[in-house]
């Protein structure tokens, strides 16, 4: 589809792996880790946007719970808690690397798009506006 300039969406990014193997990796083996990683993604593309969504940590354990999945059920709040923090500041580094490419953020403690269609309208809206001004800049 990237040959063929189509979009791809994904809720997946290889980056996301980088963010776990640095938080569960002893120190040499992120080392390794983090030299195959970049051979490995140095000619990959970038994306042309990037969605993210974030929450406290009460909203997501909240989620995890009504979500009902066991393997989920016992993850500590303090790794989330981690995690959380080590997404934001994967996020803070990319919009400084990558200035070119949008970041649109969806406050998960104030929209909730598995309950409420309208919040689901409005990311969907501002993606798609998104999308306008991507081809409106592409062609300029």
């Amino acid at each position: 589809y990237l040959n063929k300039n189509k979009s791809v969406i994904a809720d997946y990014h290889i980056s996301k792996n980088m963010i776990f193997a640095k938080r569960t990796l002893q120190p040499d083996k992120f080392d390794k880790y983090e030299q195959i990683y970049h051979i490995l993604t140095k000619d990959m593309p970038v994306p042309n946007m990037l969605i993210y969504l974030h929450a406290s940590l009460d909203t997501i354990l909240k989620r995890i719970h009504l979500r009902g999945r066991e393997i989920e059920q016992n993850i500590k709040p303090s790794y989330l808690a981690q995690l959380i923090q080590d997404y934001e500041d994967y996020m803070n580094k990319f919009e400084v690397l990558h200035p070119d490419i949008p970041v649109i953020q969806i406050d998960g403690d104030k929209m909730d798009f598995v309950k409420h269609q309208k919040n689901l309208d409005k990311i969907i809206e501002r993606v798609e506006q998104q999308m306008c001004n991507h081809k409106t800049e592409s062609k300029q």
